[in-house]
């Protein structure tokens, strides 16, 4: 509904100012830069986000520390473009992802096209019946997994993802639990 569409912008509008508090931002700083942030996420209505270029980390998402994203069956996250890491979904230190389903298609970044997860400790990362198809990046097309995170992934499809280094999906330090089609 319009109203779930409200407040899901309010949400990641408010999730962008307080990370921009975070950082030592003065008030104003803060919510200048927290819009511009959060206006690379545009909730569409139809359980999906439609990105636009940007120059913050998680082109459509950017998850903070401590802080967890479920992606569902039936979200599309696509068409999003950033200049650093993670096209679709960034997740910072000790951020979580349960992905149940859902597609990361058409993205682009510098590393990590599709999602982007950064460093230990308490990530936990879970993806499963999920399909990343279309992204693009320097390093991981479809995902990156950083600093010893342990992923679960499960019959998850990665398909026409593309990279200059590592393909598909590139595991760093960390370690998938694959039962996928790669």
């Amino acid at each position: 509904t319009a109203a779930d569409a409200v407040a899901g912008a309010r949400d990641i509008i408010a999730e962008r100012i307080s990370e921009e508090l975070a950082r030592g931002e003065t008030v104003r700083s803060a919510v200048t830069r927290g819009y511009s942030k959060a206006f690379g996420a545009v909730l569409d209505g139809n359980g999906g986000y439609t990105g636009f270029s940007t120059t913050a980390k998680g082109g459509l998402v950017y998850v903070a520390s401590n802080k967890s994203l479920t992606i569902n069956e039936g979200t599309t996250m696509q068409n999003s473009v950033t200049t650093v890491d993670g096209g679709a979904v960034y997740l910072d230190q000790g951020a979580n992802l349960t992905m149940t389903g859902g597609t990361v298609s058409n993205n682009r970044a510098s590393v990590g096209g599709g999602i982007f997860v950064y460093k230990k400790p308490i990530n936990k990362v879970v993806i499963e019946n999920a399909l990343f198809s279309g992204n693009i990046a320097n390093c991981g097309g479809g995902l990156v997994i950083y600093d010893s995170v342990v992923a679960e992934i499960t019959n998850t499809r990665m398909i026409d993802n593309k990279a200059v280094y590592t393909g598909e999906a590139n595991p760093f330090t960390g370690t998938v639990v694959p039962n996928s089609d790669y």
